[in-house]
């Protein structure tokens, strides 16, 4: 992992962006593993906005946040020794899966509906 959150978001956004051309390059989605983050990001939007018009709505994005949380927090306590760590490392999931997600997205809209080639990119890698 990198040294810090926002070096960590940007290396995942990167990722996510990439990933659309790459797709795109090849013809096919490799994984739809590698399409759970961008559909996490559409959830939170859509279901987060509609979740004000409906209790149904609500309830199940409340639930759906509950069990990511509860998910994030029991892959935290196996992947750290120190307990104190374990709102880091979720916090570390959270930004993995919301920077890839976003990233996914941006390079949909370049890629795919602006048709964007990777030159005229103007962002810096990490790398």
């Amino acid at each position: 992992m990198r040294g810090s959150f926002s070096k960590l978001y940007n290396q995942y956004w990167q990722y996510g962006y990439w990933k659309v051309y790459v797709n795109q390059k090849h013809k096919a989605i490799t994984t739809v593993r590698q399409l759970v983050p961008a559909l996490f990001i559409a959830f939170l939007v859509l279901g987060l906005s509609l979740s004000f018009f409906s209790d149904l709505m609500r309830l199940l994005s409340s639930l759906c946040l509950l069990v990511y949380l509860c998910l994030a927090f029991m892959f935290a306590l196996q992947k750290t020794k120190k307990p104190s760590n374990i709102h880091r490392v979720m916090g570390s999931f959270f930004i993995l899966h919301i920077s890839y997600g976003l990233g996914y997205w941006k390079g949909i809209l370049d890629f795919i509906i602006k048709r964007k080639g990777p030159s005229e990119k103007s962002e810096s890698l990490t790398r």
